[in-house]
């Protein structure tokens, strides 16, 4: 895609250049030496205009359109640091002029880059202020926004890009990833379409439409615009093999996607999330904990490799009385789920004397779960759309004595986080309970009804067992009151026995057990309740 500020840069280089040959005369000047400057921007020599924009601001110090410049000469050589400066000193120089919304425009790409998402959205929305036409400033303010996991905003920027831009097609591209995100999956295929048609055709859309193809069960139409997407960019063969074995998964053909996300490997070996489904696939599978090990232990020592360099924080001693243990919980589940609801009533009865929770919250749709736990934790911090090496600088910032993985290989989880090592401690718990694989978690919690001691030699981490259970419900609340009555079995005569688990838990080995039970049980029916048995066969 083309960057708006280039071409609005060079628009006015182009205007500069023109007046260059009559001032030519007088260099010393500082309108011609930046004119000299804007011809070395306009063919790429970097350097060349960075020299000269000095000079300018040597003896104009507050020269903002050097200052502009500079920064983007500097942006442009990748030196954000020091571009950041340069976008700062011109932003208070600014009157009401053409320079100033690019300005902000400019800073807020930098602030992106480097991670920092609410300062990027507050950049982009200070340049769409003052130019409230501008359409890449809404649709990236739309991006950072949806990163940064608030959906609700980020789709009130883009009802204002779409009411300005109908026919503008990353804003229908950005409206998919938006349904996406809230579970309106044929809706996200018909933005996506709309996208392509309105001249998006870049891999990153086919991509997404195939994706929620799968998930709608169309096989075929998602294939060819996988196809599509890997004739304008062969690398993302890997995704679409992945994408397969995703839909597999979904429909509960959990030995299908395990072939899907090893040909996935095979093609691409650090893509992470196929390492996950793949160890989350294989944790089903009841006469496979080898292979599971050994899938485990592929995916830490990628981790390891990618994660080079990080030095675990020292061990201070911890003295008891003294403070209150620094405890963080990284999830992307702190919402209606049951890492959300069982995490509820423990949170809720900590001692604050004793202990500081901090959640780093990886979560999207937030929900009145979500806004029951946030005011239980003495701190709060959203971690989506940061990168994993800002997320563990974090962590460390905050001096967490103890950092808990309440995700294993589920859902949005951030375990690259924790092969960075942010936390002298790191345990897994609650979400996953199976190993992680991850080398630099050091512990797992649980139970010796979910893993046996002869188990666990199957874990990279010591299994710390707690005494009676690893789980702790929190009992539910509802609006109205649940009425106890009697058992359905007083009414029927015969007992019934349930099951509302994905269809990819219920395995061979499992229907056995539950064929023993149905037969010790005379008469009894068995209850399957599934929205994969909802789906297409």
């Amino acid at each position: 895609m083309l960057d708006r500020l280039r071409v609005a840069l060079l628009k006015r280089l182009d205007k500069a250049t023109t007046r260059l040959a009559s001032i030519e005369a007088a260099p010393a000047d500082h309108e011609g030496l930046r004119a000299r400057g804007n011809v070395f921007l306009q063919n790429g020599h970097y350097k060349e205009a960075e020299r000269i924009y000095r000079e300018v601001l040597s003896s104009r110090p507050n020269d903002v359109k050097s200052l502009v410049n500079l920064g983007f000469a500097l942006k442009e050589q990748n030196r954000l640091g020091e571009a950041r400066v340069y976008l700062k000193r011109a932003m208070p120089l600014h009157t009401i002029d053409s320079l100033a919304h690019e300005t902000h425009y400019l800073f807020g790409q930098i602030a992106e880059a480097q991670g920092h998402l609410e300062e990027a959205a507050q950049s982009f929305s200070t340049a769409f202020e003052l130019k409230p036409d501008f359409d890449f400033a809404c649709r990236d303010l739309c991006r950072v926004l949806f990163l940064g996991g608030k959906i609700d905003a980020a789709q009130a920027v883009l009802d204002k890009g779409l009411a300005m831009h109908p026919g503008y097609a990353d804003f229908h591209f950005y409206q998919g990833n938006l349904h996406v995100e809230n579970n309106r999956t044929e809706l996200a295929a018909k933005s996506y379409s709309k996208a392509l048609y309105l001249g998006a055709k870049y891999p990153e859309v086919y991509s997404a439409l195939g994706a929620v193809q799968y998930k709608l069960g169309d096989e075929t139409a998602a294939l060819e615009s996988f196809q599509h997407a890997m004739d304008i960019e062969p690398g993302l063969e890997a995704e679409a093999t992945y994408q397969a074995g995703f839909f597999c998964l979904r429909r509960g053909e959990y030995l299908n996607a395990i072939s899907g996300f090893e040909r996935a490997l095979t093609l691409r070996p650090d893509l992470t999330k196929a390492h996950s489904s793949l160890i989350f696939c294989l944790s089903f599978n009841p006469f496979g904990p080898p292979s599971f090990r050994e899938a485990a232990q592929r995916y830490g020592s990628l981790l390891t490799g990618m994660t080079t360099g990080s030095v675990r924080p020292p061990r201070a001693a911890f003295q008891r009385g003294t403070r209150p243990l620094n405890v963080g919980f990284v999830s992307g589940e702190l919402k209606m789920h049951p890492v959300g609801v069982f995490l509820e009533g423990i949170i809720k009865n900590i001692d604050p004397a004793r202990m500081k929770a901090i959640a780093y919250s990886n979560t999207s749709n937030a929900d009145q779960t979500t806004d029951r736990l946030r005011p239980l934790f003495a701190q709060w911090h959203e971690i989506k759309g940061f990168s994993d090496d800002d997320v563990a600088q974090m962590i460390r910032h905050h001096k967490v004595d103890i950092l808990v993985d309440l995700g294993g290989h589920t859902g949005d989880n951030r375990l690259p986080v924790f092969a960075r090592q942010p936390a002298p401690v790191q345990v897994s718990w609650l979400g996953f309970f199976a190993s992680t694989g991850v080398a630099e978690i050091d512990y797992i919690l649980a139970d010796r009804t979910s893993v046996p001691e002869e188990h666990s030699e199957f874990f990279s981490e010591k299994v710390c067992y707690l005494p009676d259970t690893r789980l702790c419900m929190t009992p539910p609340i509802t609006q109205q009151p649940i009425l106890v009555t009697p058992p359905p079995v007083e009414r029927n005569g015969y007992i019934t026995f349930g099951c509302y688990q994905a269809r990819t838990k219920i395995n061979d080995h499992v229907l056995l057990v539950w064929s023993k039970v149905l037969a010790a049980v005379p008469s009894s029916l068995l209850r399957l309740q599934t929205q994969q048995m909802h789906m297409p066969a």
